[in-house]
């Protein structure tokens, strides 16, 4: 027993540096110790851990199998603690696979046989999970919520260093909600957490977040100085994996700051690290933004190339949501190549898959940009379509600062219809909003902008004094 402990421990000790292939080899390893020596209890939970790694390892079916056999186990030999976490890990596979229903069905059990036992810290786990899978189909209020809940559960028990993780996760949604202040306060308060107890693993993933806030807010020079010092870090901790994803974030403040060439660079680190330790959804995140620069650079074939790249690798994963997101992207690419029926095909995939998975918040976006597309190449029934449904998903879900795209497909649907009036009501408060909001992306959202104002101006309506944004970046 005491060999197989040993097993256990190096095993999971592997994980934690992110050398995925050596633990799983001997989780395998301990698994045939298990069965050897008749240890059925102990055999189903290396199962439910060996399950959750090859998941990592994107070995998906056998992932599947491992923790369908220790979750039955638990259940027939009512080991109800175990099964709440065969549950919530079995609801990670079938959020990433996009079966939405049965992960909102898993975390729901778990969730009950957690408070049946009066188990808060499960309980605090699973809602934090649960309020990722809400924030995803746009239902921002309840997410807010359950991740209230659960940091209150944490405090109840005085679980520092989940309140701290926790905390950025709070503030990496209201990143993205536009709530910059909310965000900036809850930083501040994991990191004095964090700080105190000296736990430098929940320090990096903090600066990764205080870094991404400064890129939201524009202070790109002052993110560049935060990630970079905070790679050094995960160096020191050999924390390989956050390596990556602080390379990556470093890409896009250097991009922000017009440093294109270093940017590729950054990118393409993380993607190689990534790659090496086996993580390929952020691999293909990597690949993602990589394209996304090059597409911004005119360099359309390289572009090209690298977000099939990437959407190969989502597709092998069986990443559906990064797999909709890079059809979006592709979508625009092949229309700006000239290739209309190709983005449109791509865009159609896209908004199919994204309304399979319940995925509303990127689905409103993604609507408007298609609706764009379609009203340019004649489709103007599906475009009238799809801007009712952003609409209706935008007024479900308060997702107010996204109104700037769906004015500027408003705007387009109007001047199609040759209101040229309605037109520029549109796009005068899409412009406003864009004034209004300090939020992530203004890049993008200027881009909208910017090509609405040119197309405007193609066909006569408005003049060069229509409005341009004070704090236009192109």
């Amino acid at each position: 027993m005491d060999s197989l402990n040993k097993i256990i421990n190096d095993a999971t000790q592997l994980h934690q540096e992110g050398k995925l292939d050596e633990s799983i080899a001997l989780w395998r390893k301990a698994l045939q110790e298990a069965e050897f020596n008749k240890l059925l209890e102990l055999r189903a939970e290396i199962q439910s851990q060996l399950g959750a790694l090859l998941f990592e390892r994107e070995q998906i079916e056998e992932a599947f199998l491992m923790l369908e056999e220790s979750l039955t186990y638990f259940i027939d030999n009512k080991l109800l603690y175990k099964a709440c976490s065969a549950y919530a890990n079995l609801a990670i596979l079938h959020r990433t696979n996009g079966r939405v229903d049965d992960s909102f069905e898993c975390y729901n059990k778990s969730l009950e046989i957690a408070q049946q036992l009066n188990d808060s810290a499960s309980e605090a786990s699973i809602l934090g999970s649960l309020a990722g899978m809400l924030y995803e189909q746009g239902n921002h209020t309840a997410a807010s919520v359950y991740i209230e809940k659960a940091i209150a559960l944490h405090r109840e028990l005085g679980n520092q260093s989940q309140i701290a993780r926790l905390l950025s996760s709070a503030a990496k949604a209201h990143i993205e909600w536009g709530r910059l202040a909310e965000a900036r306060s809850e930083i501040s308060e994991a990191l004095s957490i964090a700080e105190l107890l000296n736990d430098r693993n929940t320090i990096l993933i903090l600066r990764d977040t205080q870094g991404l806030l400064e890129i939201t807010t524009g202070n790109w020079q002052e993110a560049s100085e935060i990630l970079r010092n905070a790679i050094v870090l995960s160096r020191e901790l050999e924390y390989t994996r956050m390596e990556g994803t602080l390379l990556c974030n470093l890409g896009i403040a250097l991009m922000m700051q017009g440093n294109a060439e270093e940017a590729l660079e950054a990118f393409s680190q993380a993607a190689a690290i990534q790659f090496r330790i086996g993580n390929r959804r952020s691999e293909a995140v990597a690949i993602n933004n990589y394209a996304d620069l090059l597409a911004a650079l005119d360099r359309s074939e390289e572009a090209y190339h690298s977000y099939h790249q990437a959407l190969e690798i989502n597709r092998a994963v069986h990443n559906r949501f990064s797999e909709a997101i890079l059809l979006d992207g592709l979508g625009l690419l092949a229309v700006e190549r000239g290739e209309p029926d190709e983005g449109i095909q791509n865009y159609e995939q896209a908004i199919n898959i994204l309304r399979e998975i319940n995925a509303n918040f990127e689905l409103c976006t993604t609507l408007c940009r298609a609706a764009r597309v379609f009203a340019i190449y004649g489709r103007t029934e599906d475009a009238e379509m799809f801007t009712k449904e952003a609409i209706q998903l935008a007024t479900q879900f308060d997702l107010e600062h996204d109104r700037i795209y769906l004015e500027t497909a408003q705007s387009r649907m109007a001047a199609l219809h040759e209101d040229n009036s309605l037109a520029l009501h549109h796009y005068q408060t899409a412009a406003t909003l864009f004034e209004k909001f300090q939020i992530g992306a203004r890049n993008a959202y200027g881009k909208e902008l910017g090509r609405l104002r040119s197309e405007l101006l193609d066909i006569g309506i408005g003049d060069d004094l229509l409005s341009y944004p004070s704090h236009w970046r192109d």
